[in-house]
């Protein structure tokens, strides 16, 4: 077994870890980034689209060089509207590649902290010391299956995360939890590639993105909406300046995350999905597995039987899924609520450990939750790198330091 080192290392190679990577590198930051090449996005069900435009996704460079559009031009690949998920991960991979970046596909099984530096155990037993870490994992540890479904045989009942093609599912009856954009599209692929679909919802109704695409096509849209596309409109301003919501009081930024978090979905899945029915308003009394089907029954009395349930039922993050972060190390990170309390440059409790994408959004608000958010983390977290080799000197034009981040 060896022992290596390096001044940064980088968790993580989707556009977080891609983003950060590119402007180390322009910065003059040594660091090693680990993790597979877009990995959680090759995850994901093929057919699905990206509910963000691509005017709004696309993976931030030091020079603003390499956008979605750049890549269409260069390459011809489609980009919709919507942007297909496959054309998305084909522009993680040329991102990567015209940034020269070099990714070491190996995964890191455990992070620890030894003597003021972190350790990096490797898959293949190698070990890498490094200053400084940043976290940019993704949200792939964080899918979140609620208590009544956890005891049931995942042959009938699954996280939509779990999957990377739903054609597995052609002839069977399926039921989707959820009508959030997960839930919806889901149900629509699923019914694409051959099943039987109805959807459950506790929601009275599917909350479409209609007004919004309205508004979007309007004069009142640079008014009312930032370029990010996150937020409903007015506060989608406000969130799309993640310093500015870092000032904001803990209850305050709480019910912003909850608002632009609501479950929602595009008004281009309208079409695909009308002949699905949908029980709205309802709550589930009962899951029983049947054979090789599952009863499920409604607290109103209504049963049926399906042969899957697929559960749209989001993500929630807790550091301590991603099991390679070594118990001391985890409790030593202040957090709130299973997200790690953060300072200027996603700097988390403990020195040298940065932590970025969906877990900062308690810190950072919800534009950590889309590629987007690549633009602010990369610049916040580079600038305090390049001021700590610096000796402490802040360049103060990305962040401004609010007095409390309770």
């Amino acid at each position: 077994m060896s022992e290596n080192s390096t001044d940064t290392v980088i968790i993580g190679a989707g556009p977080y870890g891609l983003s950060l990577s590119a402007h180390f590198k322009h910065a003059g930051i040594e660091h090693t980034i680990f993790g597979k090449v877009m990995d959680a996005w090759h995850r994901m069900p093929k057919g699905m689209c990206l509910r963000s435009p691509a005017r709004a996704s696309s993976i931030s460079d030091p020079d603003r060089l390499l956008t979605l559009e750049r890549f269409h031009d260069e390459t011809g690949e489609t980009l919709g509207p919507p942007v297909p998920l496959e054309s998305f991960i084909r522009y993680g991979h040329w991102f990567a590649e015209s940034s020269e970046i070099d990714v070491d596909p190996r995964f890191v099984t455990r992070l620890e902290r030894q003597g003021g530096t972190f350790v990096a155990s490797l898959e293949d037993g190698e070990t890498l010391r490094a200053k400084r870490v940043v976290l940019a994992a993704g949200a792939h540890s964080f899918r979140w299956t609620p208590p009544e479904f956890r005891a049931l045989p995942s042959d009938l009942v699954s996280h939509t995360g779990d999957h990377d093609d739903f054609s597995h599912l052609a002839g069977k009856e399926v039921a989707v939890v959820g009508i959030g954009q997960m839930g919806v599209e889901a149900a629509a692929l699923a019914a694409e590639n051959g099943a039987s679909v109805r959807m459950i919802a506790r929601a009275s109704h599917v909350r479409w993105l209609s007004r919004s695409a309205r508004l979007h096509d309007s004069v009142l849209s640079s008014l009312l909406y930032a370029r990010s596309d996150v937020g409903p409109a007015g506060l989608s301003r406000i969130v799309s300046a993640p310093a500015l919501f870092r000032q904001f009081p803990s209850p305050a930024r709480r019910r912003m995350v909850r608002r632009c978090a609501r479950p929602a979905a595009a008004a281009w899945l309208i079409e695909r999905t009308r002949h699905i029915p949908i029980d709205k308003s309802c709550k589930v009394r009962a899951l029983v597995p049947f054979g090789d089907r599952l009863r499920v029954a409604y607290e109103d009395g209504l049963e049926f039987e399906v042969d899957h349930l697929l559960l749209a039922t989001g993500y929630d993050v807790d550091l301590a899924a991603y099991r390679f972060i070594a118990p001391e190390l985890l409790k030593s990170i202040r957090s709130v609520r299973g997200f790690p309390m953060l300072r200027r440059g996603m700097a988390s409790s403990v020195s040298g450990l940065h932590i970025v994408g969906w877990p900062s959004t308690w810190t950072y608000g919800p534009l950590m939750r889309h590629v987007v958010g690549t633009e602010f983390t990369a610049r916040a977290v580079t600038d305090r790198l390049v001021a700590a080799h610096a000796g402490g000197r802040q360049r103060v034009h990305t962040e401004v330091e609010p007095a409390a981040t309770g």
